[in-house]
């Protein structure tokens, strides 16, 4: 909840533009002629749901526990060539590699000031061409082999910016996130476009030199997989996309009706403000706009809060449909969670070590351990059972069918 309070601090940047290019570094324009509306109607959102029918299939992975690779919670998950990177940016602060049947393979580089080794981590990215694994620590991308995780000795620099989220735009542009980090307020976008050099190519959404400099860790503004789809920022109501002649335009726009925040002006500009504004907003039943998106070819899972309630909406892409809930329920809590990740259209969310230590527990004490079996996925059981003082995450991996 914490973070959810945290996250009102962070000002609105901009839902639409007018056509405007500066020059040819700085592209502002938002097309929004062909943009798609995800209705969401608040009269229609379930206090509780089970999706176990518009679900295709859910797989699980639990990862290997070792005495140097303990894993606190999970901020992102990236798979190709049948390794699987998990990054821990705040408990154990490092990237760890595991083959996808879970088995722990290697750490990628290791905290320090030396050559390859990094003082904070805030993103991953995979370099397919070069089959390499970048690690962000906002100044710069350290890239290191897929293979063995040991550092190859290149590095993207950003001469201006600190960024804070990265993903590929395609297979040789990278796109990133500043969020209002940078050197330079005069030249400041919260998007840019390089390349593996750190030349910036294109930057758009300019940042207004009256927003903060804020940041919330748990952002994710780009859809998730090792090329993004779609991007978007915190309490924006639209998704967006960038077109092959780099054109930025809208593809869907979030219709949160009666429930929208009509007045953006009312957000809180100061932490004094900020308990009255959460008041208000759980009051009204105010929706300021998005906290998390994550999307597939045929499926878009976004999260956003009303009040201090945190709702998941899951949209189909085939029939224009979605299913709104405040909690979603299905096979021990198997799409529960925020999407850490993308693979071959699938979401992937994860169950932390803690919580399956909670579950052996009352399965051995509860008075009622005969429905907690029963409510669980055989995977999970079978997985709580097993455990013995520590557990890493079991990794969920969730793909929906047309609805």
């Amino acid at each position: 909840m914490e973070t959810l309070f945290i996250s009102y601090f962070i000002m609105i940047l901009f839902t639409s533009c007018t056509s405007q290019e500066v020059n040819n570094k700085y592209i502002y324009n938002v097309n929004n002629d062909s943009i798609k509306s995800i209705d969401i109607k608040s009269e229609e959102i379930y206090k509780e749901y089970d999706p176990r029918e518009i679900i295709s299939h859910v797989d699980y992975v639990h990862l290997e526990l070792t005495e140097d690779n303990l894993i606190g919670e999970i901020d992102k998950v990236l798979i190709f060539n049948n390794y699987l990177f998990v990054l821990d940016r705040s408990q154990a602060k490092s990237v760890f590699c595991f083959g996808t049947n879970g088995k722990y393979l290697f750490k990628v580089g290791s905290l320090g000031s030396g050559p390859g080794e990094y003082r904070e981590l805030v993103d991953i990215l995979i370099d397919q061409k070069a089959e390499e694994i970048g690690l962000l620590t906002r100044s710069e991308i350290l890239w290191y082999a897929i293979n063995n995780g040991q550092f190859t000795g290149a590095t993207t620099k950003f001469e201006n910016q600190l960024i804070e989220r990265v993903s590929y735009l395609d297979s040789t542009t990278l796109i990133g996130y500043a969020n209002n980090q940078c050197g330079r307020k005069n030249d400041c976008s919260n998007y840019y476009i390089f390349d593996k050099l750190g030349e910036v190519f294109a930057q758009y959404l300019p940042v207004s030199k009256r927003e903060r400099n804020l940041f919330i860790e748990y952002e994710n503004p780009f859809s998730g997989d090792l090329i993004t789809k779609s991007l978007t920022h915190l309490f924006n109501d639209t998704i967006y996309g960038i077109t092959s002649e780099g054109r930025l335009y809208g593809k869907y726009y979030m219709n949160f009706g009666a429930m929208a925040l009509k007045d953006r002006s009312t957000l809180p500009k100061k932490s004094k403000e900020l308990s009255r504004w959460v008041s208000l907003s759980e009051e009204k039943k105010i929706v300021a706009g998005m906290q998390f998106f994550s999307e597939t070819d045929s499926t878009i899972v976004l999260n956003f809060a009303r009040g201090t309630d945190l709702f998941t909406t899951i949209y189909s892409k085939y029939t224009g449909k979605n299913i709104t809930a405040k909690s979603l329920k299905s096979q021990g809590n198997a799409v529960g969670g925020i999407s850490i990740g993308v693979h071959n259209n699938q979401f992937i969310t994860s169950i932390s070590g803690e919580i399956l230590i909670a579950i052996q527990i009352a399965l051995q004490t509860h008075e009622n351990k005969d429905k907690i079996k029963k409510a669980l996925a055989k995977e999970l059981y079978d997985r709580a059972l097993l455990i013995k003082d520590e557990a890493n995450p079991t990794l969920i991996f969730t793909k929906y069918k047309s609805f």
